[in-house]
């Protein structure tokens, strides 16, 4: 997982275009869910991209784990969810900077889920030391798994 500098977790797997399920899937919609319950929210409401292949069985699938987990999901598939988030004024979690950029309140919902259920995930820190004559200054990446090394 990569930490941008907006505090936010992004993976490096790109999810454009199209949705796979794989074994993971079932697992990590469940730690979405014990880590939304733990907020104590009366519901939640997900916005899936409706042109993305396989979206309509993500959305099926997120709605019977939520069911029998007795958790208050709504499922939405519109064309453009993007749009929607980024004028919100609901708090949205999203690791999309274009979306954070613009809405006024979000949560890094994958930050939560892996800081509670895999505290030895690893994960690369990205920041900027200082600004230079050039623009910015040198990235650096530093691991918040202590068996990994620490670069800088």
């Amino acid at each position: 997982m990569l930490i941008g500098r907006d505090g936010s977790y992004r993976d490096m797997a790109s999810m454009h275009g199209n949705f796979k399920k794989v074994a993971e899937t079932p697992k990590a919609i469940t730690l979405i869910g014990q880590t939304l319950a733990r907020y104590s929210l009366q519901s939640a409401l997900w916005y899936l991209d409706a042109p993305v292949s396989n979206s309509a069985r993500l959305k099926q699938l997120l709605l019977e784990i939520a069911a029998a987990q007795h958790w208050l999901w709504q499922v939405e598939l519109v064309p453009d969810p993007d749009r929607i988030l980024a004028v919100s004024p609901a708090i949205i979690a999203s690791a999309d900077s274009a979306i954070l950029d613009r809405c006024p309140r979000w949560l890094s919902l994958a930050r939560e889920v892996v800081e509670e259920h895999l505290p030895l995930a690893t994960t690369v820190e990205f920041h900027i030391l200082s600004p230079t004559k050039r623009g910015f200054g040198k990235p650096t990446a530093t691991s918040r798994n202590p068996r990994q090394p620490k670069f800088g």
